[in-house]
């Protein structure tokens, strides 16, 4: 079912799995979660790129996120158990590589060229290309979070006190129009792109 040059038919051997817990869809590829902590892939390669044998191995995988700026940008975020990120893909725009020591992770989120990481401490680290979003002015807010969401252009955290912080690549303050009106004066603050 679909289209064939573009993930739409599932590889044989990857049908014949019976522990698949969750499936991750990219724009022409698919990662599924099987039950023992691995992935396999599947789709069009010239997406995701090589698929590396280190993550091919990995068993402690909790949770896969796609992030894509369309075109030639595509890459896979992991997050695994014991709260480290790795990643694989094509090109990127400062996804990959994952930046260096992020550590005690809980959470991830991304956006087209963007990802965000929920640590254990209730911090939020910010990578990608931050001309896209741009994270600088919502900092000091990101403490205290308790849970992220990333769409296509932007981002959210629902902090500890259940106020919100939202950033992301808006224009002419049309992000904070969609914002329910029992919502909005619980914004710490809204980022809206320059570009």
């Amino acid at each position: 079912m679909g289209e064939t040059t573009a993930g739409g038919i599932l590889p044989d051997d990857i049908a014949a799995l019976t522990d698949i817990v969750r499936i991750y869809p990219g724009l022409e590829s698919y990662v599924a979660l099987r039950s023992n902590g691995s992935i396999v892939v599947w789709g069009r390669q010239d997406e995701y790129g090589d698929f590396p044998a280190d993550i091919a191995a990995l068993t402690n995988i909790v949770d896969v996120q796609f992030c894509s700026a369309g075109g030639s940008y595509r890459n896979y975020v992991i997050l695994c158990d014991d709260g480290t990120v790795t990643g694989f893909g094509t090109e990127s725009t400062g996804i990959l590589p994952i930046p260096e020591g992020l550590s005690d992770v809980v959470a991830l989120t991304g956006c087209a060229e963007y990802c965000s990481a929920l640590k254990k401490d209730g911090t939020v680290v910010n990578w990608g290309n931050s001309g896209y979003i741009d994270d600088a002015r919502v900092k000091d807010d990101l403490v205290d979070v308790r849970a992220i969401y990333g769409t296509w252009n932007c981002m959210a955290a629902i902090k500890a006190d259940d106020t919100l912080v939202i950033w992301g690549q808006t224009s002419l303050g049309e992000l904070m129009t969609l914002i329910p009106e029992g919502v909005q004066g619980n914004i710490s603050y809204m980022q809206p792109y320059a570009g």
